[in-house]
C-alpha cells in the first residue's frame, strides 16, 4: 500500500493507495484492522453506499469478532451528522422529508390557485404554473402535487451538492432564466413556510454550517473508504475536518488520477482508453437474450474457475453488475432457471409489495364504487384470505368471489356499484329463507370491504386523522399473518408493512393546521402515503441466495472474485445524470454551477469498470444490439474506446458486424448446477386425464364443438372450463342474442290476443315492452352508452320479426312449446350418451304439421345447410348436427305424439343486422343428408365415450383456449404427432 504525506492541519488528508490485486471492501476492512486494535468506536468510515456499509462491518467483525467498529456511514449521514455537530444548540430543527415536501405543496398550491374559491383565479394559477411543468395537478390530485413538490425538492438537493442554489441557476442559466427565477420565488417562500413552522431544511442548515468559518471542526479521525465520486458539498465538509484519510481503491501508479480526498479527476479518466479486454464483452442480438448470456457468462466462469482450483464455484463468489437495474428481475429468472439461486441488492420497489398494491386497489374502489375496482380488490391473495378466514363476509366463505363478480359484470354490463341496487338488488332475488342473491352477496362484500376503513364515505379530513385508520386496516388485514423477514416470500411484505407504519406514524404526528396537515378524502389519503413510499425498495433476505445482483457502484465495491456486467450499452454503461425537472437542469448548465454532469458521471463509470476488472478474477459484460422495440443500441462508449483507432475500429466491427459471439446455445454446457436442462419439456398440450368422468348428458350444442376441436370439447365439457372476465363495456354476441331469446320467449308466453295477433304494430309493441323489460333487469335503469345502442339494434330487429309473426298467425301457424327441452338417448357400440336439446320454439299448423323453430341473431343471415355441412379444401365436411338432433329427438319425444312429429320442418329464423333480410329459413335436405348426419352424431358419440380429444385445427379466430390448446406454438404439430403415436399405443398421457 501506498501513502501520501501525514497531514498536520485541518482539511489536509492523507491518501492511502489501496492496490488492485484484490476487491475493494477487503483491502479496506484489513487495512483498518492493521491500524487499530480492538476499538474503532471513536472513527468515522465514509462508504459509498450503505450495502457497502454493511458488507464492511461483516468483514471486520469475520476478521477480529471482539471488534468495537467504527462508525459506518453514507456520505449524507456523515452530512448530516457533521451538520448537527456544529450548528448551534437554540437552531431551528431540521425538517424531515415530509415536512420539506409539505412546505412545498403548501407553496406551488397557492402559487396555482388551488384553494381560490373562484374559477378564473384557478384557472390563472394553472397557467402560471403550467409555465413551469407542462401538465400542472388538479387541485384535489394530492399525490400529484406530493409528486411535484418531490422533483423540485430533488432538484434542489442536486443543486446543493455543488453548493448552488436556484437563484445561482437563474443567474446561469441561457434561456430559462424566468422559471429558475420563479422556482427561486418558490424555494424563498417554501423556506419561509418552515421558518414559520420552526423549521429550517436540510440543505439550508448544511450550507449555513459551511459559511459560518467560526463553527468547530470535526475533531473524529474521518476514513474515506474508496470514496472516489464526490461531490463539491461532501469536499466542503472534508475541508473542515481536522483528520481525513482516503483510502483509494486504486494502484499508486495512478496517483494522479486522484485528488487530495481520494475524488476523481474527472479530466483523467474522460480522456485516455480503459482498456478492457476486447474479448470481456459478449454480443447478444436483442435484450432479450442478455439474461441468457448472462448464465452461460457465469457457466464459463464456473469453468475456468474448476480448472484452476479444482472446486466449483459457489453462488457466493459471483457479483451480477446491472448497468440498467430494470433488467434486474429477468437476470434473476435467468439464474434461477438455470438452477441457481439469486437475490437482488436494490430490492423491488415497495409500492410493488402486496401491503401496498392493497392499499391502492382499496383506494381505487373508494374513490371510484366501481365494480371492476371491486374486482380488482378481491383478487388480491392477502384480501382474500381475510375474507375466508375468521371474520369474513359474513357469506359463504366458499364463494369464489373473483368468478362472481366477473359473471354479475359480463351479465349486467354495470360499471358503478348503484347504492339503488347495493340497497336492493333486484336481480335473481331468492325468495323467503334463501340464500342471499349474487346482488346481495356482493352488496355485503362491498360494505364489508370499505369496513376497513370507518368513515370512508365521510368526506374530506386532515391527513393526521386518515393515517390512523389506514395504519388499522393494514393490521386488520395482515394482523393475523405469520410473517418472518427472513423468508423469502414475506420479505417484501414485512419492510413494506413497516416503511408504510413508519410514513403514516410521522403523518399522524403532523402539527393541525392546514399549510401542514391538508385536508383530503380517504383515497388522497392512501394515494399520498403511497406516493412517499414511490421510490424506496425492499431487500431480498440472504435467504433467497448468495448470488446478488446490483448496481455498478455496489459490484464495483463488493468481494467476490467473479463479476458479470449485464446491459454494457451505450445509455446505461456510461449512465447519463437524471434530470427530474424536465429540462431545467441541463448538462450544459450542471458544468456551469458545478453540479455533477454527465462528464463526471463517465469518469465515475470508466473509474468503476477499470477498478473491477483489474481486481478480479473473471470479469465479462454482456451488450445487445437492438433494444425490445428493435431499436438499435450502441456498445459502451467505455469498451469500444481502444488503445488506438484500429483497435477502436477493431472492436466496433467486432459489435456490429460479425456473427453474434457468445450466443446462448440450445444445447447448455456441463457446468454443474449452472443451465442444466430440465428433466422433460413442459411445453406440450396438456394431456386429457384417463380417469376425468365423461358428462352424464349433453347438450345438442356440445357436440358441434367436438367436431370444431374434439380436445376444446374435452375442455369445456369434461373439465366444465370456461372463460370469465369483467372486460366486457357491451353486449358480445351471444349476450346480444340471449336477450333477444328472451324477449321471442317472453312473447311466445303472452296472452293469446297479443302472441296471435295479425296486426304487426301490436306484435312489436308487445316485443319492444318484454325486451325493455329485461333489459332493465339485466342492465339497471341507466345502462352504459353501448348497451343503448345496442338495444335500439334489438328493438329494429324485433320489429321486423313482427312482421313475420303477424304473418304467420294469419296462416293459421300456433305456438305450442318455448325453450322446449327434449331429450332422448342415443346407442352406439361404445356404450350409450343422453342428449338433450332446448329448441327455442315449436309451432303448430292444423294442415302442415309442425316446424321446429331457432332464432338467430347474428349479423349476416345464416343458412341451414351451410350451417351444418361447408366446403373445405374439396371436401364435404360437418361443422354443426343441431337440427338433425332436434329432428331424432322429437321424433323420440312422447310429449309432441299429438302432433304429426313425422311431418316436420326444421330452420332459423334470421334476426340479421338489416331488417329487411328477415327471413323464414327452412333446412331444405334430401335423405343423404340425414343418412351422413346420422353417420357423423354416431361416430362424434363414439370419439367422446373413446376419450378420442385430440386437438383439431385451430379456429380462425383466438378462442379463451387457444393458449391451452398451444394455437400459435411451432412445435405444435411435432407434440400431435407424439400425440399420435402414443395414442396408438394404447395411452393419452404423455410419459
Amino acid at each position: 500500500m501506498h501513502a501520501d504525506p501525514q497531514p498536520n492541519d485541518p482539511g489536509e488528508s492523507q491518501r492511502v493507495f489501496l492496490g488492485w490485486d484484490r476487491p475493494a471492501l477487503p483491502a479496506v476492512a484489513d487495512w483498518l484492522i492493521d491500524r487499530f486494535d480492538r476499538d474503532h468506536g471513536d472513527a468515522w468510515v465514509v462508504v459509498p453506499t450503505a450495502r457497502a456499509g454493511r458488507r464492511l462491518e461483516a468483514l471486520l467483525l469475520e476478521r477480529r469478532p471482539v471488534l468495537v467498529p467504527p462508525h459506518l456511514v453514507t456520505p449524507g449521514a456523515f452530512l448530516d451528522a457533521w451538520t448537527q455537530s456544529a450548528r448551534p444548540a437554540d437552531a431551528p430543527r431540521v425538517a424531515n422529508d415530509l415536512e420539506t415536501c409539505l412546505a412545498w405543496v403548501s407553496v406551488l398550491r397557492a402559487f396555482a390557485g388551488s384553494d381560490t374559491p373562484t374559477p378564473d383565479a384557478r384557472e390563472a394559477g394553472h397557467h402560471r404554473l403550467a409555465a413551469l411543468v407542462p401538465a400542472p395537478p388538479s387541485p384535489d390530485d394530492w399525490p400529484g402535487w406530493w409528486s411535484l413538490a418531490q422533483r423540485l425538492v430533488r432538484l434542489r438537493e442536486q443543486l446543493a451538492s455543488g453548493l448552488a442554489d436556484f437563484g445561482d441557476a437563474a443567474e446561469q442559466a441561457a434561456g430559462s432564466q424566468a422559471r429558475w427565477a420563479v422556482l427561486a420565488a418558490l424555494d424563498d417562500a417554501a423556506l419561509a413556510t418552515l421558518a414559520q413552522w420552526m423549521l429550517t431544511d436540510r440543505e439550508s442548515a448544511r450550507r449555513a454550517v459551511i459559511d459560518d468559518m467560526s463553527r468547530p471542526v470535526w475533531q473524529a479521525p474521518v476514513f474515506l473508504a474508496a470514496l472516489a465520486d464526490q461531490t463539491p458539498l461532501q469536499q466542503a465538509v472534508f475541508e473542515r475536518c481536522v483528520s481525513v484519510t482516503p483510502l483509494v481503491f486504486a494502484d499508486a501508479s495512478r496517483a494522479d488520477r486522484f485528488d487530495r480526498f481520494g475524488g476523481l479527476v474527472r479530466d483523467a479518466w474522460t480522456q485516455p482508453p480503459v482498456g478492457l479486454p476486447i474479448d470481456s464483452l459478449r454480443v447478444v442480438d436483442r435484450r432479450g437474450d442478455e439474461a441468457d448470456a448472462v448464465a452461460h457468462a457465469i457457466a464459463d466462469a464456473a469453468d475456468r474457475w474448476q480448472a484452476q482450483h479444482g472446486r466449483p464455484l459457489e453462488e457466493r463468489h459471483i457479483t451480477l453488475a446491472l448497468a440498467d437495474e430494470s433488467r434486474g428481475p429477468a437476470v434473476i429468472r435467468a439464474v434461477r432457471v438455470a438452477g441457481g439461486t439469486a437475490r437482488t441488492a436494490a430490492g423491488r420497489p415497495l409500492n410493488e409489495a402486496a401491503p401496498a398494491t392493497l392499499l391502492h386497489s382499496l383506494a381505487r374502489l373508494l374513490k371510484t364504487r366501481r365494480l371492476d375496482a371491486l374486482a380488482e380488490l378481491v383478487r388480491h391473495p392477502d384480501l382474500q384470505a381475510w375474507l375466508n378466514g375468521p371474520g369474513g363476509t359474513g357469506f359463504d366463505s366458499d364463494i369464489d368471489w373473483p368468478t362472481l363478480l366477473d359473471e354479475w359484470a359480463t351479465r349486467t354490463l354495470r360499471s358503478e356499484l348503484l347504492a339503488e341496487w347495493l340497497e336492493k338488488p333486484d336481480l335473481d332475488a331468492p325468495g323467503p329463507g334463501a340464500s342471499p342473491s349474487r346482488g346481495e352477496s356482493i352488496a355485503g362484500l362491498f360494505r364489508r370491504v370499505c369496513s376497513l376503513i370507518p368513515s370512508a364515505d365521510q368526506g374530506q379530513r386532515p391527513l393526521s386523522s386518515w393515517s390512523p385508520l389506514i395504519a388499522d386496516a393494514l393490521r386488520t388485514i395482515y394482523g393475523p399473518h405469520d410473517l418472518n423477514p427472513e423468508r423469502a416470500r414475506d420479505a417484501d411484505t414485512v419492510q413494506a408493512l413497516e416503511t408504510l407504519a413508519a410514513r403514516l406514524r410521522e403523518q399522524a404526528e403532523l402539527p393541525d393546521f392546514p399549510e401542514a396537515n391538508p385536508t383530503l378524502d380517504v383515497a388522497a389519503a392512501i394515494g399520498w402515503t403511497l406516493a412517499r413510499v414511490a421510490g424506496e425498495r425492499a431487500r431480498d433476505p440472504a435467504t433467497a441466495g448468495d448470488l446478488e445482483a446490483m448496481g455498478l457502484l455496489d459490484a464495483a465495491l463488493d468481494d467476490t472474485p467473479v463479476v458479470v456486467v449485464a446491459s454494457a450499452n451505450d445509455g446505461f454503461l456510461p449512465s447519463t445524470v437524471n434530470d427530474d425537472a424536465n429540462g431545467l437542469l441541463t448538462d450544459s448548465l450542471r458544468t456551469r454551477l458545478g453540479v455533477p454532469d454527465n462528464d463526471a458521471r463517465f469518469a465515475r463509470d470508466a473509474y468503476l469498470l477499470t477498478a473491477t476488472h483489474r481486481s478480479r478474477v473473471s470479469f465479462a459484460m454482456v451488450a445487445a444490439r437492438r433494444g425490445e422495440d428493435d431499436e438499435p443500441l450502441k456498445p459502451s462508449r467505455l469498451w469500444v474506446r481502444g488503445a488506438s483507432s484500429a483497435d477502436t475500429a477493431v472492436r466496433l466491427l467486432r459489435f456490429y458486424d460479425q456473427p453474434t459471439p457468445h450466443r446462448p446455445s440450445r444445447t447448455a454446457p456441463n457446468t454443474g448446477p449452472w443451465l442444466n436442462a430440465g428433466p422433460t419439456n413442459r411445453f406440450v398440450i396438456p394431456r386429457p386425464q384417463p380417469d376425468a368422468p365423461l358428462p352424464e348428458k349433453l347438450g345438442v350444442t356440445a357436440l358441434r364443438t367436438y367436431l370444431a376441436c374434439p380436445y376444446r370439447f374435452y375442455l369445456a365439457h369434461v373439465l366444465k372450463l370456461s372463460p370469465v372476465h369483467d372486460a366486457a363495456v357491451e353486449m358480445d354476441a351471444p349476450a346480444f342474442g340471449s336477450l333477444l331469446h328472451d324477449a321471442l320467449a317472453a312473447f311466445g308466453q303472452s296472452p293469446a290476443e297479443l302472441r296471435e295477433s295479425t296486426d304487426p304494430a301490436v306484435i312489436a309493441e308487445t316485443l319492444q315492452t318484454l325486451l325493455t323489460r329485461h333489459a332493465r333487469r339485466a342492465f339497471g335503469t341507466d345502462p352504459r352508452p353501448a348497451v343503448r345502442v345496442q338495444l335500439a339494434f334489438a328493438e329494429e330487429r324485433l320489429e321486423a320479426y313482427a312482421r313475420l309473426q303477424a304473418d304467420w298467425n294469419e296462416q293459421g301457424w300456433r305456438i305450442v312449446h318455448i325453450e322446449y327441452t327434449a331429450a332422448a338417448d342415443f346407442p352406439v357400440p361404445a356404450g350409450t350418451v343422453r342428449l338433450e336439446g332446448r329448441i327455442d320454439r315449436i309451432d303448430h299448423h292444423p294442415e302442415l304439421g309442425v316446424r321446429v323453430i331457432d332464432f338467430k341473431t347474428g349479423d349476416t343471415p345464416a343458412d341451414p345447410l351451410r350451417q351444418h355441412v361447408r366446403q373445405r379444401n374439396g371436401r364435404h365436411v360437418w361443422t354443426d348436427l343441431q337440427l338433425p338432433l332436434y329432428r331424432d329427438l322429437i321424433r323420440r319425444d312422447a310429449t309432441l305424439a299429438p302432433f304429426d312429429a313425422s311431418a316436420v320442418e326444421l330452420g332459423y329464423v334470421a334476426l340479421p343486422r338489416k331488417p329487411e333480410e328477415t327471413d323464414w329459413r327452412p333446412l331444405q335436405a334430401d335423405e343423404g343428408f340425414w343418412l351422413q348426419a346420422s353417420e357423423q352424431r354416431d361416430a362424434v358419440l363414439t370419439g367422446i365415450l373413446t376419450r378420442d380429444f385430440r386437438p383439431g385445427a385451430p379456429p380462425d379466430y383466438p378462442d379463451a383456449f387457444s393458449a391451452l390448446c398451444a394455437d400459435d406454438w411451432p412445435g405444435r404439430i411435432d407434440d400431435l404427432a407424439r400425440w399420435e403415436i402414443l395414442r396408438n399405443q394404447g395411452g393419452t398421457r404423455r410419459a
